[in-house]
């Protein structure tokens, strides 16, 4: 992480990285729980408006959350690194990510297959097309196609599959043309008219993927400026090294003075992005919040919209976090929400739906699947110390980073 704190940076520790994704997972599952009323719950009404059942609608806002914080992490990785070796990229996270996927998932669907009758031809279809549709649900790619796999919510794994793939090409263009980093913005949006399946899975989660990565170090709102000196920046290969201090994903220049924002508006800026709102500040940022959620129920596009409702909960936390001290428990909520994505839906949806709605009460069923959620992914976390899978992980980690090209001696090393 980076450690210099300027005004105006949006610095977030790995604790708070953590707790915001157990504010994402929390907010995930009251989505998926209420989001369809289909008479498992009982809602509470006002006039002719079901408060849970919008309340789970509004929360889809989750995936935004979590793909910013992709986006975050991201940038500051190569911040703290000064470079992007995009092989070295490429295997560790592709080796994390679909070891996970695959260990859930011959956990869970020889389950379904055996024990609950779900067959993989239900699911797939039969013949050819079947088998198409099941080696790439099994890759994390069969919602480029427009399906959904054994376990829907798997359809997340296409969109942060293709935004990897597509991180080195943004960070090498922003690398050479700074400025560029706001064509990544734009086609954030643009996207959304883009017509093509495959990119179906990033359609609305591109420009919080992007936004991640913009606010990720030093974006000290002198983007404004009208002078600045040009960073150094050396691509070389498949490393791509940053040599400013300003990292290059934050335009990648070094401004001068001569800001045209004004001091007081710099201030509440700085105060917004630092963490440091006062109480007014935060009822203000409150009340935007609820006003972005109301909008977000009745606008065309509401899913891009959840990138700024996204981006308000992340600021709205980093300031309120140091009055609510709720950090141990959220972050560990963070810790596991990676294997809660994954199994979740088969404990409330494909296999124990009556174990979770047998209340009827909408705050019984949300504890009853946050608790068992959480039961389920700690013994699966030691069943992965277990069978050794962690060590599985390394070893193919540094087998792929072993057989990289060992790079050119350096004069001042022979």
């Amino acid at each position: 992480m980076i450690k210099q704190n300027e005004k105006g940076i949006l610095d977030l520790s790995l604790k708070e990285s953590n707790s915001l994704k157990g504010i994402a997972l929390i907010l995930l599952l009251i989505h998926h729980l209420f989001y369809i009323q289909k008479g498992q719950y009982d809602d509470v009404y006002i006039g002719n408006y079901g408060i849970i059942n919008i309340l789970g609608i509004i929360c889809k806002v989750c995936v935004a959350i979590f793909v910013f914080l992709s986006g975050y992490g991201l940038g500051v990785g190569i911040a703290a690194n000064g470079k992007l070796d995009i092989k070295k990229f490429y295997i560790r996270r592709f080796t994390k990510l679909f070891l996970n996927y695959w260990f859930i998932w011959l956990l869970f669907v020889p389950i379904g297959i055996f024990l609950f009758g779900r067959s993989l031809d239900s699911v797939y279809g039969e013949g050819t097309q079947g088998i198409i549709c099941g080696i790439l649900d099994f890759l994390g790619l069969l919602n480029t196609t427009g399906k959904y796999g054994y376990n829907p919510t798997w359809w997340f794994y296409s969109c942060i599959i293709l935004l990897y793939l597509i991180f080195p090409f943004i960070t090498c263009t922003v690398s050479r043309y700074p400025k560029s980093i706001w064509m990544f913005v734009f086609a954030g949006i643009a996207i959304v008219k883009v017509p093509l399946a495959y990119v179906g899975p990033i359609r609305y989660y591109l420009l919080p993927f992007v936004l991640g990565l913009l606010l990720s170090n030093k974006l000290t709102f002198n983007v404004f400026q009208k002078q600045y000196n040009n960073s150094t920046v050396t691509n070389t290969s498949s490393n791509i090294h940053v040599t400013d201090t300003t990292d290059m994903l934050s335009s990648g220049v070094k401004y001068t003075q001569g800001s045209r924002i004004s001091p007081y508006l710099r201030n509440i800026l700085s105060s917004l992005f630092g963490g440091s709102l006062s109480i007014g500040g935060i009822i203000v940022m409150t009340m935007l919040l609820v006003t972005a959620c109301i909008i977000r129920l009745s606008i065309p596009y509401a899913l891009l919209w959840d990138t700024l409702v996204a981006l308000i909960i992340v600021l709205l936390f980093k300031s309120s976090q140091r009055l609510i001290k709720t950090h141990g428990s959220l972050a560990f909520l963070g810790k596991h929400s990676f294997n809660i994505f994954l199994f979740h839906t088969f404990i409330y949806y494909l296999y124990f739906p009556f174990a979770i709605y047998w209340s009827r009460n909408p705050f019984i069923i949300f504890v009853s699947l946050l608790l068992s959620s959480i039961a389920l992914s700690v013994g699966i976390e030691w069943l992965k110390k277990a069978v050794g899978f962690y060590r599985l992980q390394n070893w193919i980690l540094q087998m792929g980073e072993s057989r990289r090209k060992p790079t050119r001696r350096t004069d001042s090393e022979n």
